[in-house]
């Protein structure tokens, strides 16, 4: 049992050193594994919108990325501009402190990807 742990413990990324790990280039790999990105908001649909540019311009596939925005309160709510090919939804949370925390606990939450990014 033992062996197979450390075995496990080969493929963990320690302290942010991502060096043990032999990514594919651009453009090739296969990639199977679905993805969600959380991103909290807050008063701030122009930067979101920015963002979300950003992540359709990305070269994993659409089909596996899901985006999770979670408003924080914001008023005007938060709203998704059409014409991305990603899977964006919106949740929204009661603007009521540790708003930051709390919309990266809901997302994940709610997140049905595979793979969490925030």
């Amino acid at each position: 049992m033992k062996e197979e742990s450390d075995t496990n413990l080969n493929h963990l990324v320690r302290g942010n050193d991502w060096t043990i790990l032999e990514p594919a280039k651009i453009g090739e790999g296969n990639p199977a594994l679905s993805v969600t990105v959380v991103v909290p908001c807050y008063m701030g649909q122009t930067q979101l919108e920015l963002t979300l540019v950003g992540l359709a311009s990305q070269t994993y596939p659409a089909h596996l990325t899901e985006v999770l925005v979670v408003d924080d309160g914001s008023h005007p709510p938060i709203s998704i501009p059409s014409g991305f090919a990603l899977n964006i939804s919106v949740v929204a949370q009661d603007r009521d402190g540790f708003g930051l925390s709390r919309a990266r606990n809901l997302g994940a939450k709610q997140a049905r990807g595979e793979l969490l990014v925030f």
